[in-house]
């Protein structure tokens, strides 16, 4: 064998030794520099040598971490032997079949993977061997004779999986172009959490990292309630580069935070790869985080990416899937759609064993891709779906007909078809439909499933029917199995309604996790519930908005870390309250246009005459309703009022609500109703109006001259209010006039006691908000002048519109007459902000 140097295992190489001391791989856990990664290599180099293994040899890597699994591969790459990493979930079948196919002499495995049956003869060396100190020795970076680089395996059957072969030559002409393109340099930080299994995670992270001589900043599996945790760590390390697959940056433009996430100079931008990115997201991305979004569009036979859109140099249109970079691209056919087309010096050498794979694959030496396109006058090319059944979950492809091997594989199970149902973050998932001799528990097939297939094939929902419809040529009717089993979606139950939500929520679970609900407890998480990925986390918060009919906000998505914690915010949103809480947020109507209204309490903590009230509004905004626990309230101290708003307003923000947020309340709600706007506003969110009902700023308190008397005032209203004997109900109240405590429920008169004692103490906070301040007339005659805006214009800096109503009533909201003539001019408000459709 002629010992060829490898040009590209030769600047791997040097790049690692050069960097020394710099950093490489950071992350969470660790951080290594590439001196680090030199002495793992030649600690691997030692082993392979130790084993036998020869340049051309194969070896298949089961590794405990994602260090080991790619410093392995590395190690592997540079001493021209040819790595083979599978996803580290794959089943036994899965394995068997890579095994077969790949024929490893050597199998470097985790400690819960050694005693498989691969069946091979391959030697298994536990991973921990690679650690430990031994030979050590440069890697040869020789070139094997057959210019494998590496095999990465694809979707297709657990017998017959597809082995992409790549060469060294084609590798290097990858990370050649996309460096270039997405101009990485030595510089650069790359943050890259996809798996290490599919080349948009193995290539574009790690190995574009090495072969730059960049640092790469790699953060666990992903977790959509650690989404904002790694967008913090993403900032903290100052990411430059960003590659991840559209279905992560939904997520991210649903669920993030922050968006100064690469507000530090030299960001270069967003890489969207794996899937085709939607405009109105990929517009949305850019206009938040302020940096280009790249997107790239390539297969694993291609290594990586043959085209590039968005406004960076070499790339195409954006909105598209840009143009050909490095290759060249043709719509095959007369007609300006047919299938895309590709070849150049990246596409891959063919199937692993597979001639007819790989004769099917080429059209002459153009690469057929299964897309179909058009390309317009400009160049640029735009998808317009698929010529096969694959699924493409997320940028991952998957073979249905994998699914269905697994599914058959289940005992009495006699058919089985897979077909992708739309889904809005993933673009579609994997749905089967199955024929039985008998009632086949969904729990159970679903287990087995599980032990067949990775994580990410698994179908999202197996639904036994009576039979797969099919053509007039008995091939299974597609279109019609996903009218039949979206039928069947939409008719799932969503757990039993019996009273018991605990039981609910766990049946829910079980449902949309595919598990025994006897395997089930509150105390279940992520990292204890089979199936519990990201796409399920999601698919479940909608299964419980709709069995429950209310709305999670996105902190409540992100902080569900188990099903205790999911149980909590259930309990919260249907009116039984969270511990810690002061207020409760009921809906009480969903929206019909922007906007939502929020009514905060009167005294008492709960006003029934609120709730009546709500329902004389026009169908519009969502309405929510707050109680409030008044024993919260402290009348000695002076902050009481605007600290019981900010929790208001906490609660409030919690349920991340459709804005504008309107905010009302009748007297001392409407205190409250002001300060939790000024709290929200404060906090970013956009405020259409406080309506103020009777709620006016005490007479002493409106001259600025006079607000020195206010502990002066504070102590006359706590002496008034303190009752001399069983029939002295009468106090007098500065600003307000007497009180007459004989008007309130007994049960009520010490709530109201406290809170005007509140009020005598309260100071308001300067805002700057919209208002509109209702007054009854004869509720102040003789007592407060109607004027100045009840005395908010010493406060608010923002537009305020006052309207009194008279008709000789003490309430505008209490009376029907000023309700109606109230609710107009609210609706008219209302529809004037687009809150009313």
């Amino acid at each position: 064998m002629t010992a060829t140097p490898s040009p590209l295992s030769q600047r791997l190489w040097s790049r690692i030794t050069d960097a020394a001391d710099a950093p490489f791989w950071i992350g969470r856990d660790a951080r290594r520099s590439y001196a680090v990664l030199a002495s793992q290599v030649r600690r691997i180099t030692g082993c392979l040598q130790t084993q036998n293994v020869q340049p051309g040899d194969r070896v298949m890597i089961l590794a405990r971490d994602d260090w080991t699994g790619f410093s392995t591969w590395l190690g592997c790459l540079l001493n021209g032997a040819v790595p083979i990493l599978p996803a580290t979930d794959a089943g036994i079948d899965r394995l068997r079949g890579i095994a077969a196919r790949a024929e490893p002499v050597l199998i470097v495995a985790s400690p819960d993977r050694p005693g498989l049956p691969y069946g091979t003869t391959a030697q298994v060396l536990p991973d921990a061997d690679i650690d430990t100190p031994g030979a050590q020795a440069d890697p040869s970076l020789i070139l094997p004779e057959s210019n494998l680089a590496y095999v990465l395996f694809t979707s297709g059957s657990t017998g017959a999986p597809k082995g992409v072969m790549i060469t060294h030559a084609h590798l290097n002409a990858q990370l050649q172009t996309v460096a270039r393109v997405f101009q990485v340099t030595p510089k650069a930080r790359i943050f890259n959490g996809l798996v290490l299994s599919h080349t948009d995670g193995l290539i574009q992270g790690p190995m574009l990292a090495a072969f730059a001589g960049a640092r790469l900043i790699r953060p666990p599996a992903f977790a959509v309630n650690r989404l904002n945790a790694d967008l913090d760590w993403l900032a903290e390390e100052g990411a430059t580069h960003m590659v991840a697959a559209p279905a992560l940056l939904d997520l991210i433009d649903r669920f993030a935070t922050r968006e100064d996430c690469f507000a530090r100079p030299g960001a270069v931008g967003i890489l969207s790869s794996a899937a085709t990115l939607r405009p109105a997201l990929w517009d949305r991305i850019e206009a938040r985080f302020g940096v280009p979004v790249l997107n790239e569009y390539g297969m694993t036979e291609t290594v990586a990416v043959t085209h590039f859109a968005g406004s960076l140099p070499e790339a195409g249109a954006r909105h598209s899937i840009g143009r050909p970079v490095d290759c060249e691209a043709r719509i095959a056919g007369d007609g300006p759609v047919g299938e895309l087309q590709v070849r150049g010096a990246t596409v891959f050498a063919g199937y692993m064993g597979d001639p007819e794979r790989t004769r099917a694959a080429f059209d002459g030496d153009w690469l057929r891709t299964g897309d179909l396109a058009r390309k317009t006058d400009a160049g640029d090319y735009h998808l317009l779906g698929r010529r096969d059944t694959a699924i493409n979950v997320g940028g991952f492809l998957i073979h249905p007909e994998e699914i269905d091997e697994a599914v058959m594989a289940f005992a009495g199970i006699t058919e089985a078809q897979t077909v992708g149902l739309d889904d809005p973050v993933h673009g579609a998932v994997p749905v089967t439909a199955f024929v039985a001799d008998s009632p086949v528990p969904q729990a159970e097939l679903m287990a087995h499933c599980r032990a067949r297939l990775e994580l990410r094939k698994m179908p999202r929902r197996v639904v036994q029917v009576t039979g797969i419809p099919r053509t007039a040529s008995n091939k299974p009717d597609l279109p019609a199995l996903r009218i039949l089993l979206t039928q069947a979606e939409a008719k799932a139950p969503p757990g039993p309604d019996n009273g018991d939500l605990d039981a609910r929520i766990l049946a829910i679970a079980a449902q949309v996790f595919g598990v025994a609900l006897d395997d089930l407890t509150l105390a279940g998480t992520p990292d204890t519930v089979p199936g519990w990925d990201s796409y399920a986390h999601t698919t479940l918060m909608l299964e419980v908005e709709a069995a429950f009919g209310i709305r999670i906000g996105t902190a409540d998505i992100l902080n569900v870390q188990s099903l205790r914690d999911l149980r909590d915010i259930v309990a919260k949103a249907v009116g039984t309250g969270a511990p810690g809480d002061i207020a409760r947020l009921e809906r009480i109507r969903p929206g019909k246009a922007a906007g939502t209204l929020i009514a905060l309490p009167a005294i008492g903590g709960r006003s029934e005459y609120v709730r009546r009230f709500l329902r004389t509004l026009d169908r519009g905004p969502a309405v929510h309703a707050m109680s409030l626990e008044s024993d919260h309230i402290d009348p000695d101290d002076p902050d009481t009022v605007p600290a019981a708003a900010r929790r208001c307003a906490a609660v409030i923000a919690r349920d991340d609500l459709s804005e504008p947020l309107i905010l009302m309340g009748p007297s001392f709600g409407g205190f409250l109703a002001y300060e939790t706007a000024a709290a929200l506003a404060d906090t970013g969110h956009r405020i259409g109006a406080v309506i103020l009902f009777d709620t006016a700023i005490p007479w002493r308190y409106r001259k600025a001259r006079r607000l020195h008397a206010l502990a002066y005032a504070a102590r006359r209203v706590r002496h008034s209010l303190r009752p001399q004997g069983q029939d002295d109900q009468i106090a007098f109240v500065p600003g307000f006039g007497e009180l007459d405590l004989a008007d309130f429920p007994e049960a009520q008169r010490d709530k109201v006691r406290r809170s005007f004692l509140a009020i005598g103490r309260y100071k308001p906070s300067r805002a700057h908000l919209p208002m509109l301040i209702f007054a009854a007339d004869n509720r102040w005659q003789g007592r407060i002048p109607v004027e100045d805006n009840l005395g908010w214009g010493h406060f608010n800096t923002g537009p305020m519109t006052m309207i009194r109503l008279g008709e000789g009533h003490t309430s505008a909201i209490k009376d029907p007459a000023t309700a109606r003539a109230a609710a107009e001019r609210i609706n008219q408000f209302l529809g004037a902000i687009g809150a009313v459709s």
